[in-house]
This record gives C-alpha cells, structure tokens and sequence, in this order.
C-alpha cells in the first residue's frame, strides 16, 4: 500500500493487535493518524489484509486505490477509480452510497452507516453494512475515505425469520380465548394478547401481587381448594423461584373493580428459557371461568338444596309405618328407601343398585300367593315400569335371609313430569329420559291380617267342607222327588208341592255351587289346589257345555262359531270346564232379557295359542266396577239393581284357573250393550 500523503502524528502508545469488525477498523484509522508514515501504511496494510470484511479506499484526488483480499475474492475484480467500486454495488443502492461519500468528502452531514447490496463473483447480490471512516491530514482535511463492508444477509434473514414467528405467534395469541401476559425478568409486562387487554380492562395484569387500591381493582387469589394465597405463593413469583404451573396446578383469581361483578380466573404460568438456560422472562395465561365458577356455585348450592329437600323427605318417609322405595330404569335401579321397607327387606339395598342384583346378591325369594316364586316380569315394580298401569292390593310373601317369610301387600305407580323430579334431583344430563320411567312401591307388612286371612280361609273351608254332605243330600232327595212327580205311577204332587220341591232343588244347586267355589277359593289361597292335565279335545269340551247349558234355557241362543273340528290342549279338563260353565253361565245370567250367546274358537298360529271368546247382549259392566271385577266378593253395580244373584267369587277363581294353565283372561264391556269375555290357552304342538 503506498505512503498515504501528509502529515502524521506519531503513536502515543501501543494499542495492541487489530479487532474484528467495523469497529476495529475505525479504532486503527484513528490511530494511524497518529503514526508515522511508515507505520501507518504498515499497520494499514496487515489489517487491511487480516480483516474478514470487504475494504476499500475511496481518495479525493486520486482514482487508483487499493483494495483488500476480502474485495478481491468476493467481486472478483479490483477498483480502477475512484467510483469504478460502484459497479459492484447494486444500482438501486449506487446513488444512496454515492451521494454519502461525496456528502462526507465535502464536509457535509452524511451517514457513516448505510446498508446496500454487493455483488458477489457469480452475479448474486449479498447485503453488506457498510461503515464510511474518513481519513484527514493534522490540519483536518480529508484526503481518502475508508470504506467497511460487513455481511449481514444471513443475519438479515434470521431476523426475518424471527420476525415472521413472531408475528404468527402475536397472531395465534390474539386469536386466542385466552389471556396471555409475557413478562421481563422484572415482572414488566412486555406484551398481551387482545383478551388480556380485555379481562381486566387494562388495568390489571395478573400474576404479581397486587396492591389493593380503595378505587380500583380488589384482587384476591386462592388455591384449588380456594384458600386465600399469601403474596409469596403468587404465579409470576413462584415462576422466577424455579416452579412451573401446569393446568393441573392451577391458581384461582378473584378480581373485582369497584362495584362491577367479580371475574374469575385460572392462572397458569412458566419461565421463558432460552437455550443456555438463562431466564429470559415468563408467560402468563389467563382463562376466564366466571361463567362456569358462577354455574358450578349455582348447581353447588342448587345441590344443598336438593340434599337438605332429600333428608327432609327421608326423614318423613322414615316415619311412615308402611314401607317405601322409589325404583328407575328398566332395571328398577334403587333411588331411595325409607326405614320400614329397608326392615321388610331385611337387607342392605344400595343406592343405584338393581333390583334383580339386589335379590340375588342377598339371596332373597318372592313368592305368590299360591306358592309359587314370583319371576321378575311379575314384580310390581317391573310391571308398573313396562306397562305404566298401576298395581293395586298385589300380595307376595317376602323369604328373607333367615328364612322367615314375611307376607306383604304392595301397591306401586308410575312417576313422571314435575313430581318425579322433585323426588329425582341429582339425575346427569344423559339420563333425564329415564326419568320418565319410575315406580314408586308402597309395602305393608300384613302379617297379622295375613293370620286373619288364614283363619277366615281356613272356617270358610270348613263350613264349605261340613255343609258338602247335607246339601248333596238335600239336592239328590229334591232331585229325586222331582223325577217321581213326573212318572205316571208316582203319587200325585199338586202344583205347589211340585214347585216347592223345584224351589228346594234350585236351592240346594245354588248352595252346592257356592260351597264348591268356597272350597276352591280356600285352596287357591293355600297353595293347595293342583291341576290334574291331560290332552284333551276343546272343540268338544265347548259343546259339551255349550249343549249342557242349552237345556237350562229356552230365552238364549247359544251358538258356536268355529272351523275346527278338533284342537287337542294340554290342560285339566274338569277345571277348565269349570271356567267355561261359568263364563258361558254369566253370559246367561246377566241377560235378563234372553237372546244370542254368541262361543267363538279359533287357533292362532303365529302365537300357537287359541282364543276363545264369550259375548252376551246384556247388562253390560259399569265402567267403574270394570277395575277390580275380578278380585274377591266383587260385583258389578248394575246386577244387584237387576236383582241378580251371586257371590263374587266366579270371575276370581276363572281368572286364577287361567293363569294357572299358563293363559289370560280379559274382558271388554260397555253398560246396557253386552259383554265379552276372552280366554287363550297355550296349544298343543302339532
């Protein structure tokens, strides 16, 4: 490099080796000024050709100047003039630069800093920081400009790129629900997303300890069991000790301004850690559950109410003397209990539990009133459920754990709408339509009356048992008086006598029939009666009865309809033809006024039963009698105002004899128009 021109000042003392950088080029050109000539181009010199930045001379007289290896290898070429290093340099950027060195040369203001784009040897443009260091004799003129390029394209880049993250992250918190607070290792807020801006209004930022301010925001903070923290066990403090607060630590925000309502908040909070470790700072976020907190208080409370009304209502229930429980769902799952039905069970049924699973898990048994084991589509609290119709006077005999069987009497409706919930108060959501389906059971422990019960029975027997003999023999002696009136070599009878002695056989008919249906009714009660089966020809048995009953009446038609000529069943003839003289008698009876009996059989194969039904054009049954026509001693309205007689055991003991065999018996009616009676009976397989 030659001797630059002028004057130097000699060096006042050793500075040491050159830096790096722009800055290190400017301290040596500010020491070369005060160096010898020799020295000043040597110390030039090496840093010119040690320094890793592109350098080049820009002189006010001179056009040829130097450039370092730097220059040379990245352009691939040498300055040949003063502005001949321009061509290098982008030329959106060549007037910027340009009006910059002749700004500085003149004297003017000018930048010492300006970024502008080079072009490397293979024609790509890389964006350097260029610094202009001018270089001035003792007396201060300016006689040559050193000119520092540093690179910075890939800085320029990761800045861009650090911005572009930025900016996503500034736009994925701003689209947050969210509050989300950054702070500086001071605790300063250094951003916030739009929802942090909007929770307090600006005027809070949540995780440093808060100075209650008379007019401002009351801030308090609680832990998840909502007892108050202490300043030290805030977020942002606990943050900057080292902890980190995940979601499932979450801190609990009251923050109230004035008199405005309460927000509530969760806070979770960690450190900001750059790669070295070092603690650059920490992010808050902030999620607003005023709504929820408010909800939950509401439910919260709204389930005080629910167990203070339920302990209320337990309480009553436990002090009724008859037993009550409350089932729901098709598995008759167990809502509450009160103490008298939890004593006729005599064991722990569970909340929630099932019924079935309750029976079986205690090894407890119903039984009917005949003896048999009640099954659970029996079960009073699974009809009322299937079927919603009310069951009324149902009586079973509970067998519990120790053996002793308990006799019940159990009465169960179905519950819905209004009154079901205020009985169901802690149902989910998902459940509600099951709330429709419900049964609530009364039982009565019927013990003494079922001991009253059995020794009416067991007089009714014998009473039926000792007037058996007397009356068959009045009846067999009325008969056969009447069959000697009747032959022409008997002794004469007049009229009356004849019909006393008719009087007298009716009489003993009636007494006979009603002792038989006594008899019977006591041993239905006590499991005594027992079905004698065999396969026998319905068809037959029909008219069989059918032409018995024919010849007891010249006012009604009795009349068959059928296309079979035979259908074998599996039955005890002689009870079923207890049921059909009966059902075909009634029909009889209670139509006073004569006409058609109309005897239907048919076979349905699709169900492999047969249907037989009975229909009169009577009296009719008074709808309000229709309900318990076939309990016990009950009559319709209608047949005492006809002056009919009759005891009120027939339809009970028919229904009972049905179901025995396995069928059903029902009716429809309609006062003043007729009856009709339906039996069906399972089929013989063919």
């Amino acid at each position: 490099m030659p001797a630059r021109k002028g004057t130097m000042e000699h060096e006042q003392q050793f500075m040491g080796p050159p830096g790096e950088g722009d800055d290190a080029l400017s301290d040596q050109a500010a020491i070369s000024q005060r160096m010898s000539p020799k020295h000043s181009a040597d110390r030039l010199r090496a840093l010119a050709a040690a320094t890793a930045d592109l350098l080049w001379f820009v002189a006010e007289r001179q056009e040829a100047q130097e450039d370092n290896a730097a220059w040379l290898a990245f352009t691939g070429q040498a300055s040949e003039s003063m502005w001949s290093w321009l061509a290098a340099v982008h030329v959106e950027d060549q007037q910027r630069i340009k009006e910059a060195c002749t700004a500085m040369a003149t004297g003017a203001d000018a930048e010492e800093i300006i970024e502008c784009r080079i072009r490397r040897y293979d024609g790509q443009f890389r964006v350097f920081r260029v610094r202009l260091l001018p270089l001035r004799e003792p007396d201060g003129e300016l006689y040559e400009l050193m000119c520092v390029g540093t690179d910075i394209t890939d800085e320029q880049q990761k800045g861009r790129a650090l911005a572009e993250r930025v900016t996503l992250l500034e736009a994925v918190f701003e689209h947050m629900d969210d509050a989300v607070y950054v702070y500086d290792t001071l605790g300063q807020p250094i951003y916030v997303n739009t929802a942090g801006r909007e929770l307090f209004a600006g005027e809070y930022l949540p995780g440093m300890p808060f100075s209650i301010d008379p007019g401002g925001i009351h801030v308090c903070a609680y832990d998840e069991q909502e007892n108050l923290l202490p300043s030290e066990r805030w977020p942002l403090v606990r943050v900057f000790q080292g902890e980190e607060l995940n979601p499932g630590q979450l801190v609990h925000i009251y923050a109230r301004k004035g008199h405005e309502d309460p927000r509530h908040v969760h806070i979770s909070a960690r450190a900001i850690i750059d790669n070295q470790g070092q603690v650059l700072g920490a992010v808050v976020v902030c999620c607003d559950v005023t709504e929820r907190y408010l909800l939950e208080q509401v439910e919260r409370r709204r389930a005080q109410e629910n167990d203070a009304r339920r302990a209320m209502l337990q309480l009553i229930l436990d002090e009724l003397p008859y037993g009550v429980y409350l089932v729901r769902g098709q598995d008759a799952r167990l809502v509450f209990i009160n103490r008298a039905a939890a004593e006729l069970w005599g064991a722990l049924w569970q909340i929630g539990q099932p019924m079935q699973e309750f029976l079986q898990q205690q090894r407890l048994a119903v039984f009917k009133h005949d003896g048999s084991q009640e099954d659970r589509e029996q079960m009073a609290a699974f009809r009322v459920i299937r079927s919603g119709r009310p069951v009324h006077d149902h009586w079973v005999a509970i067998r519990r754990q120790d053996n002793k069987s308990v006799p019940v009497l159990i009465n169960a409706v179905r519950l819905s709408g209004e009154l079901l919930s205020l009985l169901i108060t802690d149902e989910p959501e998902e459940a509600a339509n099951e709330l429709d389906v419900a049964a609530l059971v009364v039982m009565q422990d019927v013990t003494t009356l079922h001991e009253g019960e059995q020794l009416k029975d067991q007089f009714i027997s014998l009473i039926a048992q000792e007037l058996r003999e007397p009356l068959g023999l009045v009846k067999d002696f009325a008969q056969t008086l009447v069959q000697q009136a009747v032959r022409e070599d008997s002794v004469a009878f007049t009229e009356w006598q004849l019909e006393a002695i008719r009087s007298i056989l009716n009489a003993s008919v009636y007494l006979t029939e009603l002792t038989d249906d006594l008899f019977d009714v006591t041993r239905l009660e006590a499991g005594l009666l027992t079905l004698q089966r065999s396969s026998a020809d319905l068809v037959a048995l029909v008219r069989q009865v059918v032409a018995r009953l024919q010849d007891s009446t010249s006012r009604h038609t009795l009349m068959i309809f059928t296309s079979l000529e035979r259908l074998f069943v599996s039955v005890d003839p002689v009870r079923i033809e207890q049921v059909l003289s009966h059902l075909i008698g009634n029909a009889i009876k209670y139509s006073p006024q004569g006409g058609p009996i109309e005897i239907t059989l048919r076979k349905d194969v699709r169900a492999n039963d047969v249907l037989i039904s009975i229909r009169d054009y009577g009296i009719g049954i008074p709808q309000p009698s229709q309900v318990d026509i076939f309990d016990r001693f009950t009559r319709a309205a209608n047949a005492r105002a006809y002056g009919i007689a009759g005891t009120g055991l027939g339809l009970y003991l028919c229904r009972e004899l049905v179901e025995r065999h396995g069928g059903r018996l029902w009716f429809g009616a309609t006062e003043g128009r007729g009856s009709t009676f339906f039996i069906t009976l399972p089929a013989e397989s063919s």
